[in-house]
């Protein structure tokens, strides 16, 4: 079986940049200085090529589309994974890579799929950042867009009691089952394939939130029950003006800001 490969050239700013416009339509990414490897839903092809011959034009990159076996999916990952520590609280390192000693206070260990969340992207790093600020021992936690579940393996880690992740891509849930299995987590996290528009009550007490700016936009029109904490992240910062006025019109106070380059991370609260 064989995967679209969509592989973009530029500076990196830029490549996130086109990269978060088509992000809904992807499978994975695999990151380079030079240019990004897009893997793209099947289904979505017809939907994606007008979109990025656009993107390139506007944003000024390059582009070229290819065919990738599946099974090569895994050593094109490995080929640009590396380790990565988020202060001192977490190292976020590949299954191969397990048993390496790590100064953090917590390991994470991240089996190679088509699922977003390893850590690398600005939006994941954040949210992780953060997170030791927040997670209370006993939170229950809802991640939607949950991709790798990298956010839940950290929210366990750090004390909460269970966690539920949503994700509309059917593609996810192997690497996510994976990925809490090799990191000692059970039955106290569940994943549920389901868009969120098809979902309104998130009862819990933390929520997070890993989307662009039109899917946070979607995903604040459906959700009824909202948490007293939220952390929303993906949101670039030229997008942050609009999706500020949908956070006002709902009550909601950014209690914190985190930028890094061209991305922003918001903790929200009731």
């Amino acid at each position: 079986m064989y995967s679209d490969k969509l592989t973009i050239y530029g500076e990196k700013d830029i490549l996130e940049n086109a990269t978060a416009h088509i992000q809904e339509h992807l499978e994975g990414v695999a990151e380079d200085a030079a240019h990004f490897d897009l893997f793209v839903d099947k289904d979505k092809i017809n939907t994606v090529k007008p979109l990025i011959k656009n993107l390139s034009l506007k944003y000024k990159f390059d582009f070229k589309w290819s065919k990738i076996e599946h099974k090569n999916w895994q050593d094109n990952w490995k080929k640009y994974f590396t380790t990565i520590e988020v202060n001192n609280s977490f190292t976020v390192v590949s299954d191969w890579e397990q048993s390496k000693k790590v100064n953090s206070l917590f390991k994470i260990i991240i089996y190679p799929g088509m699922a977003f969340g390893t850590g690398h992207h600005e939006s994941t790093f954040m949210i992780l950042d953060i997170l030791p600020e927040i997670i209370k021992s006993g939170n229950s936690i809802i991640d939607v867009g949950t991709g790798s579940g990298i956010l839940l393996i950290a929210s366990m880690k750090l004390g909460a009691s269970n966690g539920l992740g949503i994700e509309y891509d059917p593609v996810c849930k192997e690497n996510f089952e994976n990925n809490m299995k090799i990191n000692n987590i059970g039955s106290e996290v569940r994943f549920k394939q389901i868009s969120f528009l098809d979902q309104s009550n998130y009862t819990c007490d933390v929520l997070l939130a890993n989307l662009n700016k039109n899917l946070l936009l979607n995903f604040f029109d459906t959700a009824k029950v909202l948490p007293s904490q939220i952390i929303i992240s993906g949101i670039l910062y030229l997008d942050l003006e609009e999706l500020m006025k949908k956070i006002n019109q709902l009550n909601l106070k950014v209690k914190l800001l985190k930028k890094k380059n061209e991305w922003i991370c918001l903790l929200l609260e009731k």
